[in-house]
């Protein structure tokens, strides 16, 4: 994303227990982002430094708004349309 301009600092990275680790999280935080993820019932924070810095972080509240976006986006794949998703570029 910040080789194409678009600059995602301070956004919240919503995402379900599939992106739980802590080398996602690292990433996470290198791009200044917030992560919001949902933690695995079976796994532990030890030695574990970004998924447990993550794990602080996850608000409830704001994880629900991740199943409306994916549900108003699988309602349009189902519908037979083409669903594209533009960036563009915005010089500042």
């Amino acid at each position: 994303m910040k080789k194409i301009g678009i600059d995602l600092r301070g956004s919240i990275f919503d995402a379900d227990k599939g992106y739980d680790s802590d080398d996602r999280c690292k990433q996470i935080f290198e791009m200044e982002m917030l992560p919001n993820i949902s933690q695995r019932k079976n796994a532990t924070n030890r030695n574990k430094r970004f998924r447990r810095r993550g794990a602080k972080l996850f608000d409830v509240t704001v994880y629900r708004y991740r199943g409306l976006i994916e549900g108003i986006f699988g309602a349009k794949e189902s519908e037979h349309h083409q669903l594209y998703c533009r960036l563009k570029n915005v010089q500042k």
